[in-house]
């Protein structure tokens, strides 16, 4: 067992996120340092976002370059589409503002979950997503399903090149 498992499990047991996001630029090539700036400067004043997670990795398929995987909770409760819309808007400039693709359904997906016994156990899970791409780059947005998965765990929070919490814009009701 990785580690990183043990950091991940702390990370899902005390937040709660309410979307994932997965965003590519094509071209040019992305750096660690980009997605830092990027995602900072993008959300951390954001008045939907409460706080966010993210982690970078390298793209296996073109060298030097790099994605983020991005975890948010929302200050009110949104539903697929119109976060996907919020999205599009903060991070507009990864896709272009009219010369994306977007693509709507659902994925099936074999997910360990862990119970309350500790165990984890298989299970099926529908996975609604929207995606946005273009020439310039993509984004996956899919909600997130329920607490202590070990898809999101591993995904977001393995010890990798680089990760961050990113705080919102707080408000008041």
């Amino acid at each position: 067992m990785k580690t990183s498992i043990y950091k991940s499990i702390n990370l899902s047991h005390n937040l709660e996120f309410d979307y994932s996001v997965n965003l590519r630029r094509y071209a040019p090539n992305t750096s660690k340092s980009y997605w830092d700036k990027y995602l900072s400067n993008k959300t951390e004043n954001c008045s939907e976002i409460n706080y966010s997670y993210y982690n970078v990795e390298k793209d296996g398929c073109k060298k030097g370059n790099y994605h983020s995987h991005y975890l948010t909770k929302l200050n009110n409760k949104i539903s697929l589409i119109e976060f996907a819309e919020i999205t599009t808007n903060i991070f507009n400039d990864l896709i272009g503002i009219d010369a994306y693709t977007k693509t709507e359904g659902v994925n099936r997906k074999l997910l360990k979950i862990q119970n309350k016994s500790g165990d984890y156990q298989d299970k099926y899970f529908d996975i609604p997503f929207q995606k946005l791409n273009s020439k310039s780059g993509m984004i996956y947005i899919e909600p997130v399903i329920e607490k202590n998965i070990i898809y999101y765990n591993n995904k977001y929070s393995d010890w990798g090149i680089t990760d961050g919490f990113i705080k919102g814009k707080s408000v008041d009701y």
